[in-house]
């Protein structure tokens, strides 16, 4: 039956995966060209105006993950090194 350090663990890398997988999103936003899909406008310059703040969301986001994991990777080496 896993511990608390496995389960830590685990958590540590769910959210290493996650957060790896949010800042890939958040790149590909960023790297979208709306001239290639809308024609020059207030509507083209709105879309670039919430693709940057969607970007820039997904990337705190993906910087909190990592912070989580972190987290998470201190709690299982703390766990670890507890008396059992």
């Amino acid at each position: 039956m896993p511990g608390p350090v496995e389960d830590y663990r685990e958590a540590a890398a769910r959210c290493a995966r996650l957060g790896e997988g949010v800042a890939r999103l958040a790149a590909l936003v960023r790297g979208w060209r709306v001239d290639a899909h809308i024609a020059p406008g207030p509507v083209a310059a709105a879309v670039v105006e919430q693709l940057a703040l969607t970007a820039a969301d997904l990337q705190i986001a993906a910087a909190e993950m990592a912070d989580i994991g972190r987290e998470c990777w201190q709690r299982a080496v703390q766990s670890d090194r507890r008396p059992r």
